[in-house]
């Protein structure tokens, strides 16, 4: 793995992690590897392999039983799809406001043109 200075450690780990499942790596129930191995293999301190697996767990991606390691939840395929459309979601409305505030338009012109557009759209009053 080829670490890069736009994000920390801990962050690019989280997405080779999520990585390794979407490719299908990492299948839905199975375990994964300990933060130990997983440390040794990309050649980082086991501390941020520890904090990547907190930030997946935070997630619900993985689940961590004492004694027995880390696994990925069952329905995790459909987890990454709801994170997917978050993200999708979030950058669409940050490119927008974008726009709108470089256009000159205020919040309270945006919320009415939005509720305005909604209702248009979805016949409701």
């Amino acid at each position: 793995m080829e670490y890069n200075n736009k994000q920390t450690i801990y962050q690019q780990i989280t997405d080779y992690c999520l990585r390794q499942i979407s490719s299908g790596e990492w299948t839905p129930g199975d375990r994964i590897p300990s933060t130990r191995d997983l440390s040794l293999r990309l050649g980082v301190n086991g501390r941020t392999v520890i904090r990547a697996y907190e930030e997946l767990e935070a997630m619900g991606i993985i689940y961590t039983q004492r004694g027995f390691g880390s696994f990925t939840h069952k329905d995790v395929i459909s987890r990454l799809r709801e994170l997917k459309k978050d993200e999708f979601a979030r950058s669409g409305l940050d490119e927008f406001i974008r726009l709108a505030a470089k256009s000159g338009f205020s919040l309270e012109m945006v919320v009415r043109s939005l509720e305005k557009r909604w209702r248009e759209l979805y016949n409701t009053n």
